[in-house]
């Protein structure tokens, strides 16, 4: 069976066209949100399309990194691991690497060092500039 249009809106250059399946259906929905409640619900859609649309576009400059989660008031985590640690001064214990790559910022001194081993020790830091 064909689909029939049942309501259309474009928001922000996004055209969202809702479809149903048959009559029976189009007049369910009709009774659950009426006339205005279509277009609340096509222009809610279209403006949540318009917006995954822009977050594909700045995710796709990331090749082929892929993430479980993005959180944007946290710091930026990898494999669950803090990617930047900060203190005042050199590290010190407990401030030892959980991971490869991971960064400890020194915000008194301006300096900062890399993880280029884990083994637990001080040492795995090393100072970068």
């Amino acid at each position: 069976m064909a689909k029939k249009e049942f309501s259309k809106v474009t928001v922000e250059g996004q055209e969202v066209v809702i479809h149903v399946k048959d009559e029976e259906a189009r007049q369910g929905l009709e009774n659950c949100v009426g006339a205005t409640g279509q277009r609340v619900l096509a222009q809610a859609l279209a403006t949540l399309f318009a917006a995954i649309a822009g977050l594909k576009a700045q995710l796709k400059n990331l090749g082929e990194t892929k993430a479980v989660s993005i959180d944007f008031e946290n710091s930026p985590k990898l494999c669950g691991q803090d990617m930047f640690l900060t203190g005042n001064g050199a590290p010190v214990s407990p401030n030892v690497p959980t991971m490869v790559g991971q960064e400890y910022l020194d915000v008194t001194n301006k300096k900062c060092y890399k993880a280029f081993s884990v083994t637990g020790a001080i040492s795995d830091w090393v100072l970068l500039n």
